[in-house]
């Protein structure tokens, strides 16, 4: 249908208030496509949370996201295929 990738990401947080520790490490991958035209998009984020509040036992997690861009150019084309085609046979009765 329209564009899609993938991102594998991977994150280590620390505490700033008491240097570095670890407060947690994150894995995730988001998945993302476009499911109309260039403009509106869907994004599924499942991911995996290690943190010290919970003992660094994983935690799963899983995110879903709708996207949508406006402006200029993703809104002409959209009027563009709305209007009527032209019809240079037929002229206005007067």
């Amino acid at each position: 249908m329209g564009q899609q990738w993938a991102l594998v990401a991977a994150a280590v947080s620390d505490n700033e208030d008491q240097g570095f520790r670890i407060r947690r490490y994150t894995a995730a991958l988001q998945l993302r496509r476009a499911v109309y035209h260039d403009w509106l998009f869907l994004e599924a984020i499942p991911q995996v949370v290690w943190a010290r509040d919970n003992s660094f036992q994983p935690s799963l997690g899983f995110t879903i996201g709708l996207e949508m861009l406006f402006g200029e150019k993703y809104i002409e084309p959209l009027f563009d295929n709305l209007s009527p085609p032209a019809d240079s046979d037929s002229a206005p009765a007067g």
